[in-house]
């Protein structure tokens, strides 16, 4: 195996960063960890090392700037998310040195934050789902109130309204009652998508290998009702056909990205509707509710040897 470290990034608070130190743990990988939750206590710096090669240092915490990097996890906290007070600004600084080490580097990276792009604008996403060739929502995003009311009752009187950016939302199901409310989106603009009933799959791609899940659930976002009630929501695994496995490697791969999470309705007809691609997904709720195995793939994929055009030191 080549030497070197898998550096690590992200909050010492979320459980896809924890599997993932567990599992490189358990496999004796040496490691090193970028704690977002103390970001001012980490510094990144640039340096060119000739005209064509910048090399940087990542120092803090266990790293020290002198083991070179092998491979990159990054899932980047926000400062939205609950927990201990953050400095914003520390962790602005940090991120943006760790994502300009992490789109330099050689070694794998999962994911390169340049590949992330997408998530930025759900709308310019779901098109260029739509253009790769999977089936997707009738979508649109307004600040006009008259446009929501004519996309609502367009679509018989049920919408699906949610966050237009990459900040988390939760997916509302809303219908005529909402009329009244629609004069807010004058304030902010708002996704709003075609009501699919059905079952959530989500598809986590994994390098070249797909694994699959279903969840089942009364609310139209699985995710609310399981903050209620953990067990008010059924995750199994499931199985999704060929084709749609090997157009969602390619896209994900199209993208740059090595692993990421596709959201799909399944019609009552058993046709599969792509909603948003997460570049970031948080796969080990999924892993721990289907009994299926993803954290020890990813992995596998920080450790596979690349040619380094660039080199990170932790």
């Amino acid at each position: 195996m080549a030497c070197g470290v898998v550096l690590v990034v992200g909050s010492g608070r979320d459980g896809v960063i924890r599997a993932i130190r567990t599992e490189l743990l358990r496999r004796k990988i040496e490691t090193g960890f970028v704690d977002e939750d103390d970001a001012g206590a980490y510094a990144v710096e640039g340096r060119r090392s000739n005209a064509r090669t910048v090399s940087f240092d990542v120092k803090g915490g266990d790293c020290v700037g002198h083991r070179p990097v092998m491979g990159i996890f990054l899932r980047h906290t926000h400062p939205s998310i609950r927990g201990a007070p953050m400095d914003v600004d520390a962790l602005a600084r940090l991120q943006l040195g760790v994502d300009a080490a992490a789109d330099a580097a050689g070694c794998p990276v999962v994911n390169r934050p340049r590949a992330a792009v997408s998530n930025y604008s759900k709308f310019g996403q779901v098109v260029l789902l739509a253009r790769a060739g999977f089936s997707v929502p009738r979508t649109l995003v307004t600040s006009i109130p008259e446009e929501a009311r004519t996309f609502l009752e367009r679509h018989g009187g049920r919408a699906i309204l949610k966050g237009a950016s990459n900040v988390p939302t939760l997916a509302s199901l809303i219908d005529r009652r909402w009329v009244s409310r629609l004069r807010l989106v004058r304030n902010c603009p708002v996704l709003l998508q075609e009501y699919i009933p059905g079952d959530d799959v989500r598809v986590h791609v994994i390098g070249e290998t797909t694994v699959a899940t279903r969840l089942a659930s009364r609310d139209e976002d699985y995710r609310r009702a399981l903050r209620r009630d953990p067990t008010a929501v059924t995750v199994e695994p499931t199985t999704v056909s060929a084709s749609l496995r090997s157009l969602a490697v390619r896209v994900t791969r199209r993208l740059g990205l090595i692993v990421a999470g596709l959201d799909f309705k399944r019609t009552r007809e058993g046709r599969l509707v792509c909603l948003e691609l997460n570049p970031y997904p948080q796969f080990t709720f999924y892993e721990r509710a289907g009994g299926q195995v993803i954290t020890r793939k990813v992995v596998d994929l920080l450790l596979a040897p690349r040619p380094r055009r660039s080199v990170v030191f932790a």
